[in-house]
């Protein structure tokens, strides 16, 4: 029976064909464990149960801040009330004062702004920040998965080194064998001139020896007629 292959998917979007499975994760390898939906629901999760939790922080805090400044001027009113009563009573001071110049009630809602200004701002930059580090663990690599496809890369330019290493080798018995080739081919023009050569002698002197028959039975006819 066939193992089961995983299911996820490379960075190029190819199939995977490992079948080294994680048992908690349904039929996905350990380098694309973060593929299984039960995963991804697990994480998103854990996400969603921080993002509360920070949520819940943020308000407390802020309630905490509103408490702080609702009693802040309560605080001041008293202690106002308690040094004006242990002074003697003295005579009012006619002071000149500034056209500019803004009355405590004026003042204190301006800091109340002030201050849940400057609260909005941070509550801005910790969503933001939250956000970002949200986006980062989405297509954050574990360690394991960088060891894995580290040792993958190594061995595979391993193999290409050692591959290179028997395409040079090649290359050099080629380029001997076409030296080897073209010695060949220089031999066997040589040989062919040389049987050509030898074939042409051979018919001279195959005709040289139809002529010296011939003249020695004319020799022979001559010597019959004169003996």
């Amino acid at each position: 029976m066939p193992k089961k292959k995983c299911k996820g998917k490379t960075a190029k979007g190819e199939k995977c064909d490992s079948t080294n499975l994680v048992s908690d994760c349904g039929n996905y390898c350990k380098r694309h464990r973060r593929q299984a939906p039960e995963v991804k629901r697990k994480r998103e999760e854990a996400k969603a149960e921080e993002r509360k939790a920070k949520l819940k922080d943020k308000f407390q805090r802020r309630n905490e801040d509103s408490g702080e400044t609702s009693e802040q001027p309560q605080s001041t009113t008293k202690s106002q009330s308690i040094s004006t009563s242990q002074k003697p009573q003295e005579e009012p001071r006619t002071e000149p004062q500034h056209a500019e110049s803004k009355p405590e009630s004026e003042a204190e809602p301006v800091n109340k702004v002030l201050k849940r200004f400057q609260l909005a701002v941070n509550e801005a930059r910790r969503d933001a920040r939250d956000k970002a580090i949200a986006e980062f663990a989405d297509n954050f690599v574990p360690v394991e998965e960088y060891n894995v496809v580290k040792d993958e890369l190594r061995t595979l330019k391993t193999e290409m080194a050692a591959k290179q290493v028997f395409y040079d080798k090649l290359d050099t018995q080629l380029e001997k064998l076409g030296t080897v080739q073209a010695t060949a081919d220089r031999v066997y023009k040589d040989y062919l001139t040389l049987r050509g050569n030898y074939e042409l002698e051979k018919k001279a002197g195959r005709e040289k020896d139809e002529q010296i028959a011939q003249l020695d039975k004319e020799i022979a006819d001559l010597t019959e007629k004169l003996g």
